[in-house]
């Protein structure tokens, strides 16, 4: 997932990577290298999707409809 799309999914939140890593149990600085250098695995953002309260669909969604996709 590209960087911006994922940092603007969690502008939208209102947290910050830091938080939300801590939130879903994740290393912040893993967390960070991994949306950095381009390697973040589904699984780990179904999970970071899951505290900000959205899902995952090959796109984040929020409950109100709002949506961060890669066209985004």
């Amino acid at each position: 997932m590209d960087k911006k799309i994922f940092d603007s999914a969690l502008a939208y939140a209102g947290t910050s990577q830091r938080q939300a890593a801590a939130n879903a149990g994740i290393s912040y600085k893993g967390l960070n290298n991994a949306v950095n250098g381009g390697t973040l695995k589904q699984s780990t953002i179904k999970d970071i999707c899951k505290v900000i309260g959205a899902r995952y669909e090959e796109r984040i969604i929020f409950p109100d409809g709002q949506t961060f996709t890669s066209s985004d």
